[in-house]
């Protein structure tokens, strides 16, 4: 069925009415949130996302005055979005009792709301064709400065974020140096990024539907994307670009031996663009030679065995909202010498923190949608007859936008196999963009307001209410977020740096002020509190005498955070410290043992143990065993081999 249910579109703009405009004001606004998000490293940063907040809260509370709008007639929404309410009911309560990190649970709670917003307005609104192609383009629009700005960075190899969005300068990982990362913040996102919007264009060109410019440039953009993944030097995406390009012949053509001819012709077209890198580029044909290795498939398939093994801990419930990174440190049952922050699988971070029972509540309405959109798809024509100068075929636009959001849910479904979109909020709209355009056609607007007067009034307060709350929620945790990430940042450069040691202690008190205002925005950011604990005890370098007072302070914020989270390994390492500065060393000396039995295989927590046993033990004995399985654990660990350095010359 097509979009257009409460009003005709005469013309592109459709017709001059209430309705229309609040509909072009929220497609605009949709679009903007769209855009805002990929240009600012994909949203990826708790400031960004913060930023955002208010223009998701504003196209809810548009949607509900155009609602409040219809007056007297009836308006009909979708039930689709309600498929997903109990996955949403099912994260709270997995933040509210199961998570053992819950302020880490919020926070990802805020991204699964805003997710939900997103959808719900998408899908309600946009009655016409021409607001849904005027999100597609948003959608599609900073794609190609993503590939243009990669080809940019793989010849001039910037190492520098110049177009991060937040007020401070932001530097590229020294791993991704010399490869392209867009408009993101490493190459794996704006990888992911590309794959799902490269079927668009890809359809695009191949469709007899748009006119013949437009079609050229489509497939112009298309090569160029497929350089930029190149680029990248995300090797995973070569064999999801060749599953995309064999299934997207079957949504442009209809007979048999045009599909097989033009995935055959697709999937030789991007392997010449790979080949032709392989052969001509040295530094591609270094990473391809060093991701074909046993040892760089193995971390990935290393990543996921041990996600099943967490998930076998807590099969159907899971072990809670955001929990995943903090399992990994507490057991970290793999042979990799680094903790990582998500297993590069969505679906088995799903798994882990939110078990069987929150996978199938997600997965299953994904899948229904799919499986739903497919049938619309295929009971359409693929083209009809059109009379101009000259008669013609071409697909009819119903089919057209099916095609685009059947390939782009299919596409973000492959990346999220192999890397973490979910994770990075401008991909994951993007996602939720095509499965809104899908889930159009396949469901009629059944759900009607109650029919007395001011349903519709009510309506628009609840949504603006919501609207207001979410924002103002939502922002207490996300800045909070943003400003333990920036002190922790700050705070590992100073330590690095030695800088209190060196006689400058005033640099530390704006790292002390942006973890006080972290725990003042949300009292409940265990992290926050950890960090401002972490910082009160470097600023005994510059006043060894006041050594009372500073360890009193941060135990204060210690024992905050082992409020939040009494089994966290990083809350009691953390208290140790503090204890020993005060020269409490029995009760630190029990915080580090607790802190290595919750994390036997935490490199951190064994180093953290042999450090204080290094002060207090003159034969150093059992601080050189336990500094030993910190190096066993992670061999790099620089700090551990100085100090095993130290013991050896004692």
């Amino acid at each position: 069925m097509s979009p257009t249910v409460e009003y005709k579109s005469h013309s592109f703009f459709g017709p001059i009415s209430w309705l229309n405009f609040i509909d072009w004001l929220i497609t605009l606004c949709l679009g903007a949130i769209l855009i805002l998000c990929t240009m600012r490293l994909g949203g990826v940063r708790p400031d960004t996302q913060a930023d955002l907040l208010p223009l998701l809260s504003v196209a809810l509370g548009l949607h509900g005055l155009w609602v409040a709008t219809h007056g007297k007639s009836v308006c009909a929404l979708s039930p689709a979005p309600f498929l997903f309410v109990p996955f949403a009911a099912w994260a709270c309560l997995s933040v509210m009792i199961n998570s053992p990190v819950a302020w880490r649970g919020s926070q990802q709670l805020v991204l699964i709301a805003a997710g939900f917003i997103f959808f719900w307005v998408a899908l309600n609104n946009l009655r016409t064709v021409a607001h849904l192609v005027t999100l597609i383009f948003c959608a599609l629009v900073p794609l190609t400065q993503s590939s243009f700005k990669s080809f940019y960075q793989y010849f001039q190899s910037k190492s520098s974020l110049a177009s991060a969005g937040v007020d401070y300068v932001l530097q590229l990982h020294p791993g991704y140096a010399g490869r392209s990362t867009g408009s993101f913040a490493d190459p794996d996102s704006f990888a992911a990024y590309t794959l799902i919007l490269l079927p668009c264009f890809i359809i695009a060109a191949a469709v007899p539907r748009l006119p013949i410019v437009l079609r050229v440039f489509s497939f112009y953009v298309a090569v160029i994307a497929v350089f930029g993944l190149c680029f990248s030097q995300a090797i995973w995406a070569v064999p999801t670009v060749a599953i995309l390009v064999a299934i997207i012949p079957f949504f442009c053509f209809k007979d048999l031996s045009q599909r097989f001819y033009g995935a055959g012709g697709m999937l030789f077209g991007v392997l010449s663009v790979f080949v032709g890198m392989y052969l001509t580029s040295p530094k591609f044909k270094d990473v391809v030679a060093q991701a074909l290795t046993s040892e760089s498939v193995g971390d990935r398939l290393i990543l996921w065995k041990d996600a099943f093994s967490l998930w076998w801990a807590s099969p159907i419930f899971g072990q809670g909202a955001g929990a995943y990174a903090y399992t990994m440190e507490q057991s970290n049952p793999s042979t990799l010498s680094f903790v990582p922050l998500v297993p590069r699988n969505d679906f088995l971070m799903v798994l882990v923190e939110y078990g069987l029972i929150g996978t199938f509540l997600l997965i299953a309405p994904v899948g229904f949608l799919l499986f739903k959109s497919k049938k619309a798809f295929a009971a359409q024509v693929f083209s009809r007859q059109v009379r101009g100068g000259k008669s013609w075929r071409k697909m009819p636009i119903q089919k057209f936008l099916l095609s685009f959001g059947i390939c782009g849910t299919l596409a973000y479904l492959l990346t999220a196999f192999l890397s973490f979109p979910s994770s990075v909020p401008a991909i994951l709209l993007t996602g939720i963009v095509f499965l809104a355009i899908s889930s159009k056609y396949i469901f009629k607007l059944s759900l009607t307001l109650p029919s007395f007067r001011m349903a519709g009034l009510l309506y628009f307060l609840g949504t603006a209410v919501a609207g207001i709350l979410f924002a103002i929620l939502g922002s207490q945790r996300l800045d909070s977020q943003a400003l333990e990430l920036r002190a922790s940042e700050e705070l590992g450069s100073i330590v690095a740096q030695q800088i209190p040691i060196a006689g400058d202690p005033e640099v530390l008190d704006g790292v002390i002020q942006l973890y006080e205002d972290a725990v003042l925005a949300d009292p409940r950011n265990g992290d926050a509190w950890i960090g401002l604990s972490a910082a009160i005890c470097q600023t005994h370098y510059s006043d060894p005498a006041d050594f009372e007072a500073t360890s009193a302070r941060a135990l204060v914020a210690a024992q905050s955070a082992y409020k939040e989270s009494p089994d966290y390994w990083r809350v009691h390492a953390q208290l140790g410290v503090a204890y020993a500065l005060g020269g409490n060393l029995r009760a630190a000396d029990s915080a580090f043992v607790r802190a290595v039995e919750l994390a036997p295989r935490s490199s951190n927590a064994n180093f953290y143990y042999a450090a204080f046993l290094s002060k207090i033990e003159p034969t150093g004995k059992r601080a050189s065993l336990f500094v030993q399985r910190a190096l066993e654990i992670d061999p790099e660990h620089r700090a551990a081999r100085q100090l095993q350095n130290q013991l050896l010359v004692l």
